[in-house]
């Protein structure tokens, strides 16, 4: 696993007037108003391209992965599955994550709980890709199951009964890889939630498989936040908290790194420069 954090927004002190409307936005309401903004505002973060440069690296070295344990199911399934297959939670406008994978070649399923921002990725980031290997679907993760919701194994999951077998649950055929960039954050109302999440993604890979988890490490919970001018709940965990949930499900951490960033809101037409440190 790599861990990467950044740096974010501090609620208000208790006792404090928040300069915003105290009644959050669902996700739903919040990414599709700003939806392609945050891309712009999001863009040329060094802490998370540093890292999606070392999950490339990862995914090109065949050392990375054992061998593929029923060879016969590998081979079975059309071309474009047979590639290292990722699971982007949060995909967003499929920039530059997904796009980035895709490019390298790799199956890509970018998941997120907007419709509005889910069909932007599949307009300009699928559609680049006739041979199916961006594909973009609309999907709660803590509703999320591969084995239904994913065609890598629905497929997978034809091949088995094909063979008369059975589709084990926790089967050795998982994602090589699941990204989550500042995912596990907006609409999550416990830090429980959040470490469900961790858990089900450490289920989900297969041996060998790589997680790579960007968040902001802040010790909230249910948190009503100002960010980028709008009110938004967020739960988070620290950074010993973020490492000791990931080590608990059974990750080893081979990287991690916390960087400071400030979002281009004003460049991005978000925010206006008076608005910023309201923000």
């Amino acid at each position: 696993m790599s861990s990467q954090q950044n740096q974010g927004p501090t609620p208000p002190a208790r006792g404090e007037e928040p300069a915003f409307n105290l009644t959050p936005l669902s996700n739903n309401d919040l990414f599709t108003t700003l939806c392609p903004s945050y891309e712009v505002a999001f863009a040329n973060i060094p802490a998370r391209d540093n890292s999606l440069s070392w999950l490339l690296a990862k995914l090109a070295d065949r050392d990375t992965f054992p061998p593929h344990p029923r060879p016969w199911i590998h081979d079975a399934l059309p071309l474009r599955l047979q590639r290292k297959h990722i699971l982007d939670i949060g995909s967003g406008t499929g920039r530059p994550v997904c796009s980035a994978l895709a490019e390298a070649g790799h199956s890509v399923l970018g998941i997120d709980l907007c419709p509005a921002i889910v069909e932007f990725a599949k307009q300009n980031v699928a559609a680049l890709y006739p041979d199916g290997r961006a594909e973009f679907a609309e999907a709660d993760v803590r509703k999320f199951e591969p084995e239904r919701d994913d065609p890598f194994f629905k497929a997978q999951t034809e091949v088995l009964r094909a063979k008369r077998e059975t589709w084990e649950e926790g089967d050795p055929e998982g994602y090589h890889a699941v990204t989550a960039y500042f995912s596990l954050l907006a609409g999550f109302e416990t830090q429980k939630e959040i470490k469900k999440v961790i858990k089900k993604v450490c289920y989900w890979l297969r041996e060998g498989g790589l997680f790579v988890l960007g968040t902001l490490p802040m010790d909230v919970e249910g948190e009503v936040i100002g960010w980028m001018g709008k009110p938004v709940t967020v739960s988070s965990l620290s950074r010993s908290k973020v490492l000791e949930a990931v080590r608990e499900v059974g990750f080893q951490v081979d990287w991690e790194a916390t960087r400071k960033f400030v979002p281009k809101a004003v460049e991005a037409g978000i925010l206006k420069p008076e608005e910023v440190k309201k923000a």
